[in-house]
């Protein structure tokens, strides 16, 4: 694609067809919105971006002002554009998600299209930036959302002086905000985290360039991307937990990062260490910090819950609230988001957690030799004999969509069943044997592929 540009028309051609996509017309008023030619080719709307601009054709009060081709990590995933609300004199933040692989909900059938955008429109809380409209284009590969535009950025802007149109710095120094702070905006991202696991809806992304603030108060941003199978940034730190003795929820996790990133002013990744002994945490939030990441502590994994009744934060005034069970979802919505769980990076470790919890079998076992019937027995190891605790100075941030199990050279359960079972049938089906020769050495147990 080419383009041709005269004063204050820009023109946008395909290059192997020569065909026009699209014109604009730079105004030159303040706003410099940008509006579009009326002649447009849809056929040859064949990216996300002029999927975007199409969509714009259809709401007739708004006018695009500006791209913003920094903002965010998901720029395969995500195109953000500020678009000036004529009717209301406000400006929208329109984004159009391009649904993940993962994501198996056949969005081009109303069947499953409109309940997902009534259902990311319905979710309305005081600490939940709220959709003002959600649409899914281009043949259900799209799903537009529009919410309001706050100046003031994110938490991650606030914490590391960033503007929030400006491309994320690559810099891990910020500046720690104070304890009241803490204690306020933590408050208020634990509401919205519950308010959204009462819905049962999940919600691994919590980060805080996900927070975004307006006028004093947090909101949780971008919770379309648990419908579109989206992969959480830190699901390496996510996964670590969640793989933990004690199984911490990935929002718990999340959280935990944000409360440090507003202590020390920097984001948790794999090089950190949490010292606890150290005089850098002030007692309060390195209490919040030891029940996230140090469990085995007080016993129990941290939840969202029994963090809100810690005094930190339960002691915070000003706190809006809604009752949950006043936002009623239809059995569509709710059947959308059983299916959102079970494609997410974490609807297989919770699958194989519920059978963990269901088998009357020990998880592991490993292959023995036999004495003098030259039977093999199984020696069995229960589940909690051998832990692999997670240090808190392991965490990642590493993109990998593959992370290896931690037990992956142990065979897996459904290999020692079937060889078991294989055991069994031949000792049922064949003819008497004549004595069993000498047995081999032990077996070595086969080693399960990595995941």
């Amino acid at each position: 694609m080419f383009k041709k540009k005269n004063s204050n028309i820009e023109v946008k051609y395909d290059e192997p067809t020569n065909k026009k996509l699209f014109v604009v017309s730079k105004s030159s008023n303040e706003d410099n919105e940008v509006k579009l030619d009326e002649n447009v080719d849809s056929q040859n709307l064949a990216n996300s971006n002029l999927r975007a601009l199409m969509f714009l054709r259809s709401c007739p009060n708004m006018t695009l002002s500006k791209e913003l081709k920094e903002v965010g990590n998901r720029h395969n995933e995500k195109l953000r554009y500020l678009v000036k609300d004529k009717v209301r004199d406000e400006t929208t933040l329109m984004t159009c998600n391009n649904k993940d692989q993962r994501c198996n909900l056949p969005l081009n059938t109303s069947t499953f299209a409109d309940p997902v955008c009534g259902l990311l429109s319905t979710l309305l809380h005081p600490y939940i930036l709220p959709i003002q409209k959600a649409q899914v284009i281009a043949d259900g590969t799209t799903l537009v959302t529009m919410r309001p535009w706050s100046n003031e950025g994110s938490l991650y802007n606030l914490i590391h002086k960033t503007q929030p149109t400006a491309k994320p710095t690559k810099s891990n120094s910020g500046t720690p905000l104070k304890e009241v702070k803490i204690a306020r905006y933590g408050r208020q991202i634990l509401e919205g985290l519950n308010f959204l696991q009462q819905k049962k809806f999940p919600f691994p992304f919590v980060h805080s360039g996900n927070i975004i603030l307006s006028n004093g108060v947090c909101r949780i941003s971008e919770i379309e991307n648990t419908i579109l199978g989206y992969k959480p940034f830190n699901l390496s730190l996510l996964l670590s937990m969640t793989n933990h003795e004690l199984r911490v929820e990935p929002e718990v996790t999340g959280f935990g990062g944000i409360i440090y990133e507003m202590i020390s002013g920097q984001q948790l990744t794999e090089s950190t260490s949490l010292n606890f002994s150290s005089s850098d945490f002030p007692p309060a939030t390195k209490k919040i910090l030891q029940l996230i990441f140090s469990p085995k502590e007080s016993g129990r994994p941290a939840t969202i819950q029994n963090l809100l009744e810690e005094p930190f934060f339960k002691n915070v005034d000003g706190i809006e609230q809604i009752d949950p069970k006043s936002i009623k979802l239809s059995t569509e919505m709710k059947s959308i988001l059983k299916q959102a769980k079970q494609y997410s990076y974490f609807g297989e470790n919770e699958q194989k957690q519920d059978v963990h919890k269901e088998e009357e079998e020990p998880v592991v076992a490993t292959m023995l030799g036999g004495g003098k019937t030259g039977r093999k027995s199984v020696k069995v190891i229960k589940r909690g004999e051998s832990s692999n605790s997670v240090s808190v100075s392991s965490f990642s941030e590493s993109h990998s969509s593959t992370p290896q199990s931690a037990t992956s050279t142990s065979p897996t359960p459904s290999r020692v069943a079937s060889i078991s079972t294989a055991s069994t049938t031949a000792s049922t089906a064949a003819p008497p044997a004549p004595p069993a020769p000498p047995m081999a050495p032990p077996m070595a147990p086969p080693m399960a592929p990595p995941m």
